[in-house]
Protein backbone atom coordinates (compact mmCIF):
# COMPACT_ATOMS: atom_id res chain seq x y z
CA UNK A 1 0.00 0.00 0.00
CA UNK A 2 2.78 2.40 0.95
CA UNK A 3 4.75 1.53 -2.18
CA UNK A 4 1.69 2.12 -4.36
CA UNK A 5 1.17 5.54 -2.74
CA UNK A 6 4.79 6.49 -3.32
CA UNK A 7 4.50 5.40 -6.94
CA UNK A 8 1.40 7.56 -7.43
CA UNK A 9 3.12 10.54 -5.84
CA UNK A 10 6.01 10.14 -8.27
CA UNK A 11 3.45 10.20 -11.10
CA UNK A 12 2.34 13.72 -10.14
CA UNK A 13 3.78 16.48 -12.34
CA UNK A 14 6.64 18.34 -10.70
CA UNK A 15 5.77 22.03 -10.33
CA UNK A 16 8.25 24.67 -9.19
CA UNK A 17 6.35 27.82 -8.10
CA UNK A 18 9.21 30.23 -9.05
CA UNK A 19 9.25 28.94 -12.65
CA UNK A 20 5.44 29.13 -12.85
CA UNK A 21 5.50 32.67 -11.45
CA UNK A 22 8.14 33.70 -13.97
CA UNK A 23 6.17 32.35 -16.93
CA UNK A 24 2.94 33.86 -15.58
CA UNK A 25 4.57 37.29 -15.44
CA UNK A 26 5.82 36.82 -19.02
CA UNK A 27 2.36 35.86 -20.31
CA UNK A 28 0.68 38.75 -18.50
CA UNK A 29 3.26 41.25 -19.74
CA UNK A 30 2.95 39.96 -23.30
CA UNK A 31 -0.86 39.99 -23.47
CA UNK A 32 -2.09 42.49 -20.91
CA UNK A 33 -1.98 45.62 -23.03
CA UNK A 34 -4.84 44.80 -25.38
CA UNK A 35 -7.12 43.25 -22.77
CA UNK A 36 -6.54 45.90 -20.11
CA UNK A 37 -7.21 48.51 -22.80
CA UNK A 38 -10.55 46.83 -23.44
CA UNK A 39 -11.33 46.89 -19.73
CA UNK A 40 -10.46 50.56 -19.38
CA UNK A 41 -12.44 51.37 -22.50
CA UNK A 42 -15.46 49.58 -21.08
CA UNK A 43 -15.20 51.11 -17.61
CA UNK A 44 -15.69 54.72 -18.70
CA UNK A 45 -19.09 54.33 -20.44
CA UNK A 46 -20.17 51.97 -17.67
CA UNK A 47 -19.34 54.57 -15.02
CA UNK A 48 -21.14 57.26 -17.03
CA UNK A 49 -24.18 55.01 -17.41
CA UNK A 50 -24.34 54.27 -13.68
CA UNK A 51 -23.98 57.99 -12.97
CA UNK A 52 -26.88 58.87 -15.25
CA UNK A 53 -29.20 56.44 -13.48
CA UNK A 54 -27.90 57.31 -9.99
CA UNK A 55 -28.68 55.84 -7.58
CA UNK A 56 -28.38 52.63 -9.59
CA UNK A 57 -31.05 50.01 -8.98
CA UNK A 58 -30.03 46.58 -7.68
CA UNK A 59 -31.70 44.76 -10.58
CA UNK A 60 -29.90 46.98 -13.08
CA UNK A 61 -26.54 46.42 -11.40
CA UNK A 62 -27.05 42.65 -11.41
CA UNK A 63 -27.92 42.79 -15.12
CA UNK A 64 -24.68 44.68 -15.74
CA UNK A 65 -22.74 42.11 -13.69
CA UNK A 66 -24.17 39.28 -15.81
CA UNK A 67 -23.44 41.13 -19.05
CA UNK A 68 -19.85 41.92 -18.03
CA UNK A 69 -19.29 38.32 -16.98
CA UNK A 70 -20.36 37.09 -20.43
CA UNK A 71 -18.01 39.51 -22.19
CA UNK A 72 -15.11 38.59 -19.91
CA UNK A 73 -15.74 34.86 -20.45
CA UNK A 74 -15.47 35.41 -24.20
CA UNK A 75 -12.20 37.32 -23.74
CA UNK A 76 -10.88 34.57 -21.48
CA UNK A 77 -11.70 32.08 -24.22
CA UNK A 78 -9.69 34.03 -26.78
CA UNK A 79 -6.83 34.19 -24.29
CA UNK A 80 -6.94 30.41 -23.94
CA UNK A 81 -6.91 30.05 -27.72
CA UNK A 82 -3.59 31.92 -27.70
CA UNK A 83 -2.11 29.04 -25.70
CA UNK A 84 -3.41 26.59 -28.29
CA UNK A 85 -1.87 28.77 -31.00
CA UNK A 86 1.52 28.51 -29.31
CA UNK A 87 1.28 24.73 -29.19
CA UNK A 88 0.03 24.53 -32.79
CA UNK A 89 2.83 26.75 -34.16
CA UNK A 90 5.54 25.00 -32.18
CA UNK A 91 6.39 28.11 -30.16
CA UNK A 92 5.88 26.06 -27.00
CA UNK A 93 9.06 24.14 -27.85
CA UNK A 94 11.00 27.30 -27.10
CA UNK A 95 9.57 27.49 -23.59
CA UNK A 96 9.92 23.77 -22.90
CA UNK A 97 13.56 23.86 -23.98
CA UNK A 98 14.14 25.80 -20.75
CA UNK A 99 13.67 24.19 -17.30
CA UNK A 100 9.93 24.95 -17.63
CA UNK A 101 8.04 21.64 -17.55
CA UNK A 102 4.83 20.78 -19.39
CA UNK A 103 2.85 20.89 -16.16
CA UNK A 104 4.30 24.29 -15.28
CA UNK A 105 3.46 25.59 -18.75
CA UNK A 106 -0.13 24.34 -18.39
CA UNK A 107 -0.72 25.80 -14.93
CA UNK A 108 1.00 29.09 -15.74
CA UNK A 109 -1.56 29.71 -18.48
CA UNK A 110 -4.39 29.05 -16.02
CA UNK A 111 -2.91 31.37 -13.40
CA UNK A 112 -2.04 34.14 -15.86
CA UNK A 113 -5.49 34.11 -17.47
CA UNK A 114 -7.09 34.22 -14.03
CA UNK A 115 -4.91 37.14 -12.94
CA UNK A 116 -5.52 39.12 -16.11
CA UNK A 117 -9.26 38.74 -16.24
CA UNK A 118 -9.72 39.32 -12.53
CA UNK A 119 -7.94 42.63 -13.13
CA UNK A 120 -10.09 43.34 -16.18
CA UNK A 121 -13.24 42.56 -14.24
CA UNK A 122 -12.13 44.81 -11.38
CA UNK A 123 -11.17 47.73 -13.61
CA UNK A 124 -14.16 47.35 -15.90
CA UNK A 125 -16.91 46.99 -13.30
CA UNK A 126 -15.94 46.84 -9.62
CA UNK A 127 -13.95 50.09 -9.56
CA UNK A 128 -16.66 52.15 -11.33
CA UNK A 129 -19.25 50.61 -9.01
CA UNK A 130 -17.26 51.55 -5.91
CA UNK A 131 -16.85 55.11 -7.21
CA UNK A 132 -20.49 55.62 -8.18
CA UNK A 133 -22.31 53.59 -5.53
CA UNK A 134 -19.97 52.29 -2.79
CA UNK A 135 -22.85 51.30 -0.48
CA UNK A 136 -24.19 48.80 -3.00
CA UNK A 137 -21.06 46.64 -2.51
CA UNK A 138 -22.19 45.95 1.06
CA UNK A 139 -25.48 44.37 -0.05
CA UNK A 140 -25.73 40.59 -0.28
CA UNK A 141 -27.13 40.81 -3.80
CA UNK A 142 -24.22 42.79 -5.24
CA UNK A 143 -21.38 41.32 -3.18
CA UNK A 144 -22.77 37.82 -3.80
CA UNK A 145 -23.11 38.56 -7.50
CA UNK A 146 -19.48 39.69 -7.69
CA UNK A 147 -18.32 36.51 -5.96
CA UNK A 148 -20.57 34.34 -8.15
CA UNK A 149 -19.22 35.91 -11.33
CA UNK A 150 -15.62 35.56 -10.09
CA UNK A 151 -16.22 31.83 -9.50
CA UNK A 152 -17.67 31.59 -13.00
CA UNK A 153 -14.61 33.33 -14.43
CA UNK A 154 -12.33 30.83 -12.69
CA UNK A 155 -14.55 28.00 -13.95
CA UNK A 156 -14.33 29.14 -17.57
CA UNK A 157 -10.62 29.91 -17.31
CA UNK A 158 -9.72 26.40 -16.16
CA UNK A 159 -12.00 24.67 -18.68
CA UNK A 160 -10.82 26.79 -21.62
CA UNK A 161 -7.14 26.44 -20.68
CA UNK A 162 -7.59 22.68 -20.40
CA UNK A 163 -9.25 22.65 -23.83
CA UNK A 164 -6.37 24.68 -25.28
CA UNK A 165 -3.75 22.22 -24.05
CA UNK A 166 -5.81 19.22 -25.12
CA UNK A 167 -6.97 20.38 -28.57
CA UNK A 168 -3.68 22.16 -29.49
CA UNK A 169 -5.35 24.19 -32.23
CA UNK A 170 -6.60 27.78 -32.07
CA UNK A 171 -9.45 27.01 -34.49
CA UNK A 172 -10.63 23.96 -32.55
CA UNK A 173 -10.43 25.84 -29.24
CA UNK A 174 -12.50 28.73 -30.60
CA UNK A 175 -15.04 26.18 -31.85
CA UNK A 176 -15.11 24.53 -28.42
CA UNK A 177 -15.60 27.87 -26.67
CA UNK A 178 -18.39 28.87 -29.06
CA UNK A 179 -20.12 25.55 -28.43
CA UNK A 180 -19.65 25.77 -24.67
CA UNK A 181 -20.81 29.37 -24.25
CA UNK A 182 -23.53 29.55 -26.89
CA UNK A 183 -24.56 26.42 -28.76
CA UNK A 184 -24.69 23.83 -25.98
CA UNK A 185 -26.54 25.96 -23.37
CA UNK A 186 -29.23 27.05 -25.82
CA UNK A 187 -29.64 23.63 -27.44
CA UNK A 188 -29.82 21.94 -24.02
CA UNK A 189 -32.66 24.21 -22.93
CA UNK A 190 -34.48 23.74 -26.25
CA UNK A 191 -34.22 19.94 -26.01
CA UNK A 192 -35.53 19.97 -22.44
CA UNK A 193 -38.39 22.29 -23.35
CA UNK A 194 -39.37 20.11 -26.32
CA UNK A 195 -39.10 16.97 -24.19
CA UNK A 196 -41.43 18.47 -21.63
CA UNK A 197 -43.85 19.66 -24.33
CA UNK A 198 -44.21 16.33 -26.17
CA UNK A 199 -44.22 14.01 -23.15
CA UNK A 200 -45.61 13.71 -19.66
CA UNK A 201 -42.21 14.38 -18.14
CA UNK A 202 -42.15 17.41 -15.86
CA UNK A 203 -38.84 19.25 -15.72
CA UNK A 204 -38.66 21.65 -12.80
CA UNK A 205 -37.32 25.17 -13.04
CA UNK A 206 -34.49 24.11 -10.72
CA UNK A 207 -33.45 21.43 -13.21
CA UNK A 208 -33.28 24.03 -15.96
CA UNK A 209 -31.15 26.26 -13.73
CA UNK A 210 -28.72 23.45 -12.89
CA UNK A 211 -28.35 22.37 -16.50
CA UNK A 212 -27.69 25.94 -17.61
CA UNK A 213 -25.44 26.31 -14.56
CA UNK A 214 -23.11 23.65 -15.98
CA UNK A 215 -22.16 26.25 -18.58
CA UNK A 216 -22.70 29.42 -16.53
CA UNK A 217 -22.35 28.55 -12.80
CA UNK A 218 -23.40 32.05 -11.67
CA UNK A 219 -26.94 31.23 -12.82
CA UNK A 220 -27.20 28.93 -9.79
CA UNK A 221 -26.75 31.95 -7.55
CA UNK A 222 -29.00 34.27 -9.55
CA UNK A 223 -31.93 32.07 -10.52
CA UNK A 224 -32.18 29.07 -8.20
CA UNK A 225 -35.11 29.61 -5.82
CA UNK A 226 -34.79 31.39 -3.47
CA UNK A 227 -32.69 33.75 -5.54
CA UNK A 228 -29.29 35.13 -4.54
CA UNK A 229 -28.72 33.43 -1.20
CA UNK A 230 -25.53 32.31 0.50
CA UNK A 231 -26.77 28.73 0.05
CA UNK A 232 -26.89 29.20 -3.72
CA UNK A 233 -23.41 30.68 -3.65
CA UNK A 234 -22.14 27.67 -1.69
CA UNK A 235 -23.72 25.26 -4.22
CA UNK A 236 -22.10 27.15 -7.10
CA UNK A 237 -18.75 26.97 -5.31
CA UNK A 238 -19.16 23.20 -4.85
CA UNK A 239 -19.85 22.77 -8.57
CA UNK A 240 -16.78 24.81 -9.49
CA UNK A 241 -14.53 22.96 -7.04
CA UNK A 242 -15.81 19.58 -8.26
CA UNK A 243 -14.97 20.44 -11.85
CA UNK A 244 -11.57 21.77 -10.76
CA UNK A 245 -10.81 18.50 -8.96
CA UNK A 246 -11.91 16.42 -11.96
CA UNK A 247 -9.78 18.46 -14.37
CA UNK A 248 -6.78 18.28 -12.06
CA UNK A 249 -7.02 14.49 -11.85
CA UNK A 250 -7.45 14.23 -15.61
CA UNK A 251 -4.65 16.68 -16.39
CA UNK A 252 -1.91 15.49 -14.04
CA UNK A 253 -0.94 12.56 -16.28
CA UNK A 254 -1.90 14.25 -19.53
CA UNK A 255 0.50 17.15 -19.15
CA UNK A 256 3.27 14.74 -18.19
CA UNK A 257 2.83 12.02 -20.83
CA UNK A 258 0.63 13.22 -23.67
CA UNK A 259 1.18 16.95 -24.09
CA UNK A 260 3.25 16.56 -27.22
CA UNK A 261 4.26 19.78 -28.90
Amino acid sequence: MRGRLQHRLRELPVIAPPRVASHVSYIVERNSGVYLGIALGASLPLAIFMTLVFPPQIDLLILLVVFMSFIISILAGFMASAAAGEIESGETLLYLSTPLSKAEYYYSWIFSTTVMFTAIYSLGFVVPLIVVSPRSIATLEISGALIAVTLQLLYHTVIFSSAAVTLKSRTRVIGFITGFLLILPVSSLIVLALLEAVSDIYISDEAFVWIFGLYYPSFIFFFKEPNMTTGNLAQEAMLVLTVFAALFIASRRYVKRRMEV
